[in-house]
């Protein structure tokens, strides 16, 4: 037997994921009794990310936003996995953890038409440090919340928790 080594380009199809095995038909070992060769099959190792996850067709990320933001809502331009960028359109009163979908922003589907999409979930950027301004205005904001809360509540649990941030 004559083993001999060759270097094939191999197409990679967009989509292809971890494990998946693609086939590249004649480049495998000679058949038995003079048959023409087989297949060579190859295993895909994909690459892990700290930014993004894949999760089927889908690409996941998180953003982390200003309090205001997460209130008032606003538009965001972030980057995709391709290193495109999708504008991220953040609804007034949107919450920590929820999850906005950009549809067809995804991973391209290997056997049927489309793509998945691209999930962002909503983190909140809480700052370490404040200027004596925004610590005032925080604190209003905390006391007429407060107030409010406590005309709601009157066991005071809510109250009482706000009372000891501050």
């Amino acid at each position: 037997t004559v083993r001999s080594e060759s270097k094939i380009m191999v197409k990679i199809p967009a989509g292809i994921d971890n494990k998946d095995v693609l086939r590249v038909s004649g480049y495998g070992d000679s058949g038995v009794h003079g048959g023409g060769p087989g297949d060579l099959l190859v295993l895909v190792s994909v690459m892990s990310n700290k930014i993004f996850k894949r999760i089927g067709d889908d690409v996941e990320s998180s953003i982390k936003v200003q309090y205001p933001h997460l209130v008032f809502g606003c538009q965001i331009s972030i980057k995709n996995i391709d290193e495109s960028h999708e504008l991220l359109n953040i609804p007034a009163g949107c919450q920590v953890s929820e999850q906005i979908r950009i549809k067809n922003k995804g991973f391209k589907r290997l056997k049927s038409r489309g793509s998945g999409d691209f999930v962002i979930k909503i983190m909140c950027n809480v700052p370490k440090k404040l200027s004596e301004k925004a610590k005032v205005a925080l604190k209003q904001y905390s006391d007429e919340i407060e107030d409010s809360a406590s005309e709601k509540n009157s066991d005071g649990l809510l109250s009482g928790f706000f009372k000891k941030l501050f």
